[in-house]
């Protein structure tokens, strides 16, 4: 599986959209600090819950410490409680503990590490278990490893993750989550961070779905938040898609992985699935099938690694190339 979960925090507009998307949801600031990249950061505490895999999780994450406060990445057993807290702490150590933010330490720096008054970038790669691992990274330079028992609960699945600020001026931006499965991302990445790209008015190259109004698909789609039920595409039928247009990467380097979210319901008790759609160099290719949930509104994402058309490498002409959109399949 490798890549997870990836967050930008810019596509919701400040709303209370994000809950489609986290099992917890905290706050979007805009200012004090602002954004590492984009429109919004991420702040207070935010859940997640990821699939099942392997137990080995590498989170990558970009944060702003204010030099007041802590921040806490914690790894959870579900209902179960944390196996594990990666703890950016008061007093600008980083310290690995068993269990919550109050127990055992099984590693912490000798010194002071984190940067106050600016964003850091953290990458942890942690195995759960009675016999595990871990290797912490703060600004590219290794921080902790060791190895020891990192498994608080009965078993050592890692089924959820949290992200918690403790102090109004710190947070959180650029968000990806990896394990160490399959042949791309499965490993440290480096300073990455997660571009929110929209969809532009007009017409792409498919046009299936039929338009709550007027004629031009993309307008239909274009606003962040999402407006739900002002506006939208529709369609009952099979295979009826739509694919738009989207803004083009801002900045410089190489794509790690593309990521298409859609925000969508069925408006009927019948069993409903849609499939996200990359268009690439004239062809579309079908994410995976998903079930439509409800009747009110939820999201759906599609993680491709690599380039659908050959397994190659995304480049950032690709992307700005691509169009991007939703088929109905059932």
């Amino acid at each position: 599986m490798a890549l997870l979960f990836m967050e930008s925090f810019d596509g919701y507009g400040g709303t209370a959209s994000h809950a489609t998307r986290w099992n917890t949801v905290g706050s979007l600031g805009t200012s004090g600090p602002a954004p590492r990249t984009g429109t919004h950061r991420a702040h207070s505490q935010w859940v997640r819950t990821l699939f099942p895999g392997s137990a080995t999780l590498i989170i990558n994450v970009a944060f702003y410490w204010s030099g007041a406060g802590a921040l806490v990445v914690g790894l959870s057993d579900g209902s179960s409680g944390p196996q594990n807290t990666l703890l950016l702490d008061t007093d600008g150590k980083v310290r690995l503990r068993n269990g919550s933010s109050s127990g055992t330490v099984l590693d912490t720096t000798a010194a002071a590490v984190l940067v106050s008054g600016s964003w850091n970038y953290l990458e942890a790669k942690i195995l759960t278990g009675n016999a595990g691992a871990w290797t912490v990274k703060l600004n590219g330079v290794q921080i902790l490893t060791g190895s020891g028992d990192t498994q608080f609960q009965a078993t050592s699945n890692v089924t959820f993750l949290t992200f918690t600020d403790l102090t109004a001026g710190n947070g959180f931006d650029d968000l990806y989550v990896c394990d160490d499965t399959g042949s791309v991302n499965n490993d440290f990445a480096g300073d990455c961070k997660v571009e929110c790209l929209s969809p532009q008015a007009g017409n792409g190259s498919n046009t299936g779905l039929t338009c709550s109004t007027g004629t031009d698909h993309g307008a239909l789609v274009d606003e962040l938040p999402a407006n739900d039920d002002t506006d939208y595409n529709f369609s009952a039928t099979p295979g009826a898609k739509d694919t738009y247009n989207f803004t083009n990467v801002a900045t410089v380097g190489v794509i790690k992985a593309v990521q298409v979210t859609a925000r969508a319901r069925k408006t009927d008790s019948a069993t409903k699935e849609l499939a996200l759609v990359a268009r690439v160099g004239g062809a579309d290719y079908d994410g995976t099938t998903q079930a439509v949930a409800a009747t009110t509104y939820g999201q759906y994402a599609q993680i491709w690694p690599l380039r659908p058309s050959d397994s190659s490498a995304w480049t950032i002409s690709d992307v700005n190339a691509a169009e991007f959109g939703l088929k109905v399949v059932t």
